[in-house]
């Protein structure tokens, strides 16, 4: 996350200019934002918040009812009932006291304006406010039922879930150019103001019923069907203001439009005549998939466990629609601001109408009525040993097949994940180290607490984007991706037959979440 923030503010804000020999900028602002980011995935952070707290490591010896979602075979290692509740508080950090991203993005915008020759004194660099972690408060639960055919589970979860929410103001800048046209010289500055407000929500609901079975005492196996709904929502609005002043070269004034302006006489509204320069992106959709798990437990003796787990995620494909609309002047072509030929012109007065300077065309983007939600399905081989009550030590190797992307309009974007290493560890700790312990036990209560703690190593052999459709697509790959991940967890008594557990950090997803697990 260190080296991906700066590389996303800086691209963000440091377009590839093509140099225009009779276009420059007389100023730029790079305005201020609030940005607001969530992210969790139990595919990275594991199920539950027990297992979370390992690094994501299966293990039967977790007595985590959450397994009725990660390893159902887990479920007949239960001899009671037993129901779990989950809960993610809002919890945001400044992304700022972590990363150095002020200099990346300075040293970007100073790239993109350099052929321009602008004063530094008139470049105004972006002022971004970041905050990272979890935007609303989430839940979960699972349960546990023994009975002398097998044990059922089932768990009501949210998998995977991202939220964006950025309010901005104050980007500015001025572009000036001219034209001969005849025997005159026309200059024409163009200055506009950009205050872009974007939502994107991505929320998704798994359902799972599972089933543990001991074929014998030492040999168990289980199963689990999961139906997994998602939702992806996006409200995107970019209110652009704008003011074009012509004047002939050498004179002191000119003519000044403003657009978006409703009593601008120039133009035809009954004719269906615009001159509005925002933007807008709005869609919807919705869609559902099925995805199965088997697993397996063998005792290898008392305190040692070997664990099997296939699973098979969901992959999803929502249906909906989107409305993409831009408004463009004629003059300004803007798809030549990206590279490409260095002699195209980014604005060409000769195509603008003198007599309606602020005339704008609306041009609505190609959108789809299908995004594909692609998620990698796993095998993972564990083993672990029981080292005391409270004291356990886990590791699991994954394999991992497909791929975590998404799809839409042929725009393919993703992560092929190969596999994993992850180790947890759970070791008991004195019940004066911490506060809420230190409590419980002036009230009388034993906590017998434990911390937990895991780390491990993802690896990755593909990242590609582009538009599969077309020939010689934009399509990067990078190999040996490592992907490191650490998470620290803790459990204590609360009170006879409840326990709480935390997620005190994880860097994976999730910043904090805390459950309540309640044996009848």
């Amino acid at each position: 996350m260190k080296k991906m923030l700066p590389v996303l503010f800086a691209c963000l804000f440091s377009v590839n200019l093509s140099a225009q020999e009779d276009l420059s900028i007389a100023y730029f602002a790079g305005g201020s934002y609030k940005i607001r980011f969530g992210f969790d995935s139990a595919f990275l952070g594991g199920p539950g918040v027990r297992t979370a707290g390992l690094g994501g490591t299966l293990t039967s010896l977790s007595n985590d009812a959450a397994m009725a979602v990660g390893h159902p075979a887990a479920l007949a290692e239960f001899d009671r009932p037993v129901s779990v509740l989950n809960m993610t508080p809002p919890v945001m950090f400044n992304a700022a006291s972590l990363i150095e991203m002020d200099q990346a993005i300075q040293d970007g915008v100073d790239s993109a304006l350099e052929q321009y020759n602008i004063p530094q004194s008139e470049i105004t660099y972006p002022d971004l406010n970041i905050r990272f972690g979890q935007t609303a408060v989430g839940g979960a639960g699972a349960g546990v039922m023994p009975s002398r055919f097998g044990t059922f589970g089932f768990a009501i979860s949210q998998p995977l879930s991202l939220t964006m929410d950025v309010v901005g103001s104050g980007l500015s800048t001025m572009i000036e150019t001219s034209k001969d046209l005849g025997d005159a010289v026309t200059i024409v500055q163009f200055a506009t103001r950009m205050s872009p407000t974007v939502k994107l929500n991505l929320y998704s609901r798994e359902f799972t019923a599972s089933y543990g079975y001991s074929v014998t005492p030492r040999f168990k196996v289980g199963a689990a069907l999961d139906w997994l709904s998602t939702r992806v929502d996006l409200n995107a609005f970019f209110k652009l203001d704008g003011i074009m002043l012509l004047r002939q070269e050498g004179a002191i004034s000119g003519l000044e439009y403003a657009f978006n302006d409703p009593y601008d006489e120039s133009i035809r509204w009954q004719d269906g005549e615009q001159n509005t320069l925002d933007q807008w992106a709005y869609g919807s959709y919705t869609g559902s998939g099925w995805g199965f798990r088997f697993s397996s437990i063998f005792h290898l003796s008392r305190s040692w466990r070997l664990d099997f787990v296939f699973s098979k995620t969901p992959n999803v494909t929502m249906a909906g629609e989107m409305e993409f609309v831009q408004n463009k002047i004629p003059a300004l072509q803007a798809e030549n601001m990206f590279g490409g030929d260095e002699n195209a012109s980014i604005f060409s007065v000769t195509d603008l109408n003198l007599a309606k300077p602020t005339l704008t065309q609306r041009f609505e983007n190609p959108t789809g009525d299908r995004i594909t939600l692609k998620m990698p399905g796993s095998i993972t081989f564990g083993i672990s040993k029981r080292t005391g009550s409270r004291s356990l030590l886990a590791l699991n190797v994954v394999q991992y097949f497909g791929e975590f992307s998404y799809q839409y309009l042929n725009y393919v974007q993703g992560l092929k994940i190969k596999n994993a290493v992850r180790f947890g560890a759970e070791v008991p700790v004195a019940w004066f180290l911490s506060p809420e312990t230190l409590l419980l036990k002036l009230l009388g209560v034993d906590p017998k607490a434990s911390l937990r703690f895991g780390f491990g190593l993802m690896t990755a052999s593909e990242i590609k984007s582009g538009f599969s459709y077309q020939s010689g697509a934009n399509v990067n790959t990078r190999q040996a991706i490592v992907l490191p991940s650490f998470a620290l967890g803790k459990s204590f008594i609360l009170f006879p037959g409840v326990k709480a557990d935390l997620l005190l950090f994880t860097t994976t997803a999730t910043l904090m979440k805390f459950s309540f697990t309640y044996n009848f």
